[in-house]
């Protein structure tokens, strides 16, 4: 017999070995080598957490796990309610009767030879209880030893197999028999062999393999159950089943049989049965790290993520050292439990330490986005997609992170690469409609969703199997086409959302359609939507079930004689010059130069139309306003013949048409129980252990106020008040306090004196609310009741503030400082809107637009752009006294005035007449170039 010398060899390599390529492989060569990876991951759990490519992960190894994701994984609700059900795959093999019935028999046999209890039986149940809640102390300990853990790991490769020069009579047998025909190696993620079990024969049968993970040091053992591990590999499940139970008959003590088994099952979806067998592996070897990281992801896909956790711990503590994948699935588990910041902590092991894994990337970029890290998640997403450049779910979630952050353009350059590698991805086309949206391009916006919707069932990028986004995607859809004013399809997306999903908000949206349909070539002064029932808005407002409104009456169903707004229906070319160009030039100096606040064109012509159109009706009203000049005695005479309230439901009114499916509505046209009680504008800065895109930037200056005001209006403990005062954050003071906190800002009128002090009087601003959240983290936001007894209040104080501000403007006579006066006057007015908060929404739109609208009737704009961070609202509602906000707005301001003719304008009432005509302009208004 003569071998060939290793020069020579051949080796070839296969994606997934086919037993039957072995057997022939094995019938033509002298030696085939079997080249085996352990520790491999089963992709199970929650599919908020994992991608498609999550089953090919480089991480992958002995039992490989190539599972659909939406075979086996539970249902998610949102809104507030997360169901934990488990579901039943559509392809989910059944297993034969006979065979559950031998798994029970030697399971029986297995846990009575080693006379130990199943962790998961009652007895231990307390024990159970004891460990998930000494997890969490386990953290510290285990984040402490990863910061010293700094080995990487390349890029795994698939299993090889290694060709010798084939030698004659050899031969490989299919079973648990002794053969000569292959060698089992062991191989670490540099493909160095690090264990090995080699042929039988009369001089090595007693041989013991090295290092060899889950052996039994007995070669033909373990090679009877490498014949297992290749049919998981392989993916003949079943198969491998039938095969590991009588492999499992004949050797009950072999903890690696029950982990291949319980991997077969899990991947058919048996998870109590997989659940089973990895607890008898956990019996058999307590220190298994394969055993429990296994076990917990298959708790996880059965909800109980409790457990789950206890398993991960143990997971890390036996094979974290070795096996980085044990890190990333308890940050997975973590981030389920909505704990990101110890799922932080177990990524950043994973990319450290295996720094081209794309789906730790992934996952690390994920978890940053739910703290609010944005530039971190960008940076994650972007090595993910850097590693694998085909890496589709990486685009996607960078795609959605760079929309949130308010960067529009830079996330249309990741679309076009989405949709050069996955053009009918449903979820990626929603997000793009979704985008339009928000920078108020509605019927490109309707055009994108036409493409989601056609998608939904597609295959590999289809949402069948999650619920909740289709509602969101026909919701949004029927929003779009709604505002667009293309009724008819908008009624029929509203009715397959409500179809789905029966007490979805997109029923009320239908309503507020119908509406505005009816109203369509009606005069625009009619149509208002405060005129709604006060019950159906207050459903609206909370999200209330539809079902719950027993006295509301419907609106009339669609009107086939009422034309919808086509796209090629457009204002006229005059209407375009002299009205939407101005209107645009004005409104786009309302936007805020702040993370996550995106350029809207609807709102800049929102906001100018509203602006010219109050000015107009100011001028017409009161003619005198035009130049001013008057004495003080003829001024007041007409103070009476405009009220505040006026002015401000015309600027609400163009808030309500530009967004007509946003529940903008006056609280105190509520239900008269709601408004005794307080509707309360809700904003958060921070929420769980996440940091609110648009207003984290407020929360340093929120928290100086707790600080300040906690000890004055909270009973404390002597010893809290020092921690209160050197406090760095919210957490800082809830770690002793330990129960919700809130306190309300002051408010110093500007007009009236308390008789008592002699001061002036203090309202209450709003209320600054810290409320503890489960498991970990806090919620801190801004919560303003609008209550009737404040109504009055500030009703009062807006009447003043008003009043001052017309005095001003009618007594003026061209002098220098008189501009500044009426600045500080206008922002006097506008300090108390926002303090006051009248508004179930759309209050920040609300006084800008007062600005601009006293401007544009003085026949002045704003020429300049409100300074970078800057978001006036917040400098209202953080301050104390309105000559300091005023000092604020004046100093950014007074050198931005510029001249504006609102003579040159045409009536808006008089061009812009219909619901109709105002739909059309704000369908053109993307296409305006503003100067």
């Amino acid at each position: 017999m003569e071998h060939k010398s290793k020069s020579k060899q051949r080796k070839c390599v296969l994606d997934g070995v086919d037993i039957e390529k072995v057997r022939k492989l094995s019938r033509d060569r002298s030696l085939v080598i079997l080249k085996i990876r352990n520790f491999g991951t089963l992709n199970i759990g929650n599919p908020q957490f994992m991608s498609k490519d999550d089953e090919e992960s480089e991480n992958e190894g002995m039992i490989e796990i190539p599972v659909k994701k939406e075979t086996h994984l539970p249902e998610k609700h949102h809104h507030h309610h997360h169901s934990k059900k488990k579901i039943k795959s559509k392809e989910e093999p059944q297993i034969q009767e006979t065979t559950q019935k031998t798994y029970k028999q030697e399971t029986e046999t297995v846990n009575k030879k080693n006379k130990q209890d199943n962790i998961y039986s009652e007895d231990n149940e307390t024990s159970l209880e004891e460990r998930i809640n000494d997890a969490k102390r386990v953290m510290a300990e285990e984040r402490k030893k990863a910061k010293e853990r700094g080995q990487s790991t390349k890029q795994q490769k698939p299993i090889e197999v290694k060709i010798p020069e084939p030698l004659p009579n050899d031969n490989i047998s299919y079973g648990p028999k002794r053969s000569k025909g292959f060698k089992i190696e062991e191989i670490d993620d540099n493909n160095r062999v690090i264990g090995e079990i080699t042929p039988m024969n009369d001089q090595n049968e007693k041989s013991v393999p090295k290092n060899f993970a889950n052996a039994t040091n007995d070669p033909q053992i373990d090679q009877e159950l490498a014949i297992g591990y290749l049919l998981v590999n392989n993916g003949k499940l079943q198969e491998a089943v039938n095969y590991l139970t009588k492999f499992l008959q004949k050797h009950p003590n072999v903890c690696g049989g029950y982990i291949a088994r319980g991997t077969a099952y899990a991947m058919i979806g048996q998870y109590q049965m997989a659940v089973e067998d990895f607890s008898s592996a956990v019996i058999i070897d307590p220190t298994n790290a394969d055993a429990h990281k296994r076990r917990g992801q298959t708790l996880i896909a059965l909800g109980k993520i409790d457990e789950a956790l206890v398993d991960m711990n143990d997971a890390v503590k036996y094979g974290g050292e070795k096996d980085v994948d044990c890190y990333k699935q308890r940050g997975i588990c973590y981030q389920m439990i909505r704990n990101y910041e110890l799922a932080r902590d177990d990524f950043g092991v994973c990319v450290k330490r295996s720094q081209g894994d794309y789906i730790a990337w992934n996952h690390y970029g994920l978890n940053n986005t739910a703290l609010g890290l944005f530039k971190e998640a960008a940076e994650a997403f972007g090595r993910a997609v850097s590693i694998k450049q085909d890496f589709v779910d990486g685009y996607v979630n960078l795609f959605q992170l760079l929309k949130d952050a308010g960067k529009p353009k830079k996330a249309e350059e990741v679309f076009k690469i989405i949709f050069r590698l996955a053009p009918n991805h449903c979820f990626a086309h929603y997000l793009r409609g979704v985008l339009f949206q928000q920078i108020g391009h509605h019927i490109k916006a309707t055009k994108e969703f036409a493409i989601a919707i056609s998608n939904v069932n597609n295959q590999q990028y289809g949402l069948e199997k999650e619920i909740d986004k289709q509602v969101d995607l026909y919701r949004y859809n029927g929003v779009t086409l709604s505002a667009s004013g293309q009724f008819k399809e908008a009624i029929l997306s509203f009715d397959q959302a409500v179809d789905i999903k029966s007490d979805d908000s997109a029923w009320y949206m239908k309503e507020v359609a119908l509406y505005t349909h009816h109203l369509l070539d009606h005069n625009f002064t009619e149509w208002n939507i405060d005129s709604f029932d006060p019950l159906f808005k207050e459903g609206f407002c909370k999200h209330l079930i539809p079902a719950a409104l027993h006295r509301y009456e419907e609106q009339a169903s669609y009107d086939d004689t009422i034309p919808d707004v086509s796209e090629t229906d457009l204002p006229s070319q005059s209407v375009i010059d002299k009205i939407l160009i101005p209107a645009m030039n004005i409104g786009k100096y309302m936007q805020y130069d702040s993370q996550g606040f995106v350029h809207n064109a609807s709102q800049y012509l929102m906001g100018g139309l509203a602006a010219i159109n109050i000015g107009q009706y100011i001028r017409e009203t009161i003619p005198e306003w035009i130049k001013g000049g008057l004495d003080e005695e003829s001024a007041r005479k007409l103070l009476d013949k405009i009220q505040w309230r006026t002015l401000m439901e015309l600027s609400t009114k163009w808030r309500q048409i530009s967004e007509p499916n946003d529940p903008v509505y006056w609280i105190d046209l509520l239900t008269p129980e709601q408004f005794e009680e307080g509707f309360g504008s809700h904003t958060p800065m921070y929420t769980g252990q996440g940091r609110v895109i648009r207003y984290f930037c407020q929360y340093d200056r929120a928290f100086k106020i707790v600080q300040e005001l906690l000890p004055k209006q909270v009973q404390l403990k002597p010893e809290w008040v020092k921690v209160v005062k050197e406090a760095k954050n919210i957490g800082d003071i809830l770690r002793v306090v330990e129960s919700n906190f809130q306190v309300t800002t002051p408010c110093r009128s500007d007009n009236f004196d308390d008789p008592k002090t002699g001061e002036r009087i203090i309202y209450e601003g709003t209320n600054l609310v810290t409320e503890m959240k489960e498991p970990v983290g806090y919620d801190f936001a801004i919560k303003t009741p609008c209550k009737k007894s404040r109504w009055i209040l500030y009703d009062k104080e807006l009447e003043a503030c008003w009043k001052k501000l017309a005095l001003l403007i009618l007594t003026r006579k061209g002098e220098k400082n008189e501009e500044e006066k009426i600045l500080r006057a206008m922002f006097s007015f506008t300090f108390f809107w926002y303090n006051f908060m009248p508004l179930t929404r759309g209050t920040a739109a609300g006084g800008f637009v007062f600005m601009m609208s006293v401007l544009a009737s003085i026949g002045k704009q704003i020429g300049k752009h409100i300074p970078q961070g800057m978001q006036t609202d917040w400098e209202a509602i953080l301050c104390e006294y309105p000559h300091k906000f005023s000092d604020v707005m004046y100093n950014w301001m007074k050198d931005s005035i510029i001249p504006f003719n609102i003579e040159s304008v045409p009536k808006i009432e008089e061009e812009i007449p219909t619901v109709r005509k105002v739909v059309e302009c704000f369908n053109y208004c993307p296409q305006i170039k503003c100067e």
